[in-house]
């Protein structure tokens, strides 16, 4: 169902016009911006990227380590929320379609029906190394 077709929209007259959706520049946007690093570190993570090593070396770099304390940062702030947070999955409504609006986070695990199927590997949890990245691997 197209999101201007549904009841809720429809009820309080609320439209929305091809004219009313544009592109624009996240970094001129505070907010995109903000959805931009969301985003981002959640794909860091999904994609495994957080385990990333330059070829022959033994150490994880310094942009790939402060990548993972943006994503541990706003994992910590997700689970103050939903303390059994799971990145791998879409967040539930708890049964009320309202809380899709209600809710203070929504996460949603888009797959394209495009794709193939992914191999199930399992819940994606934090590990050990999400949650205390090594200072000592920093400047490497």
């Amino acid at each position: 169902m197209r999101l201007g077709d549904r009841s809720e929209f429809r009820a309080k007259d609320i439209r929305f016009s091809l004219e009313d959706i544009v592109e624009v520049s996240s970094h001129k946007h505070d907010i995109l911006q903000c959805l931009d690093v969301i985003l981002g570190a959640m794909n860091f993570r999904l994609t495994r990227k957080h385990k990333d090593k330059h070829d022959g070396k033994t150490r994880r770099s310094a942009k790939t380590l402060a990548k993972l304390r943006v994503y541990n940062h706003i994992n910590k702030r997700i689970r103050e929320i939903y303390p059994n947070f799971n990145i791998g999955i879409t967040t539930g409504h708890g049964g009320d379609r309202t809380n899709r609006w209600n809710h203070p986070y929504r996460h949603w695990n888009f797959a394209s029906q495009k794709q193939d199927p992914p191999k199930r590997q399992g819940p994606i949890r934090a590990t050990p190394a999400d949650e205390s990245v090594e200072d000592s691997q920093a400047g490497t």
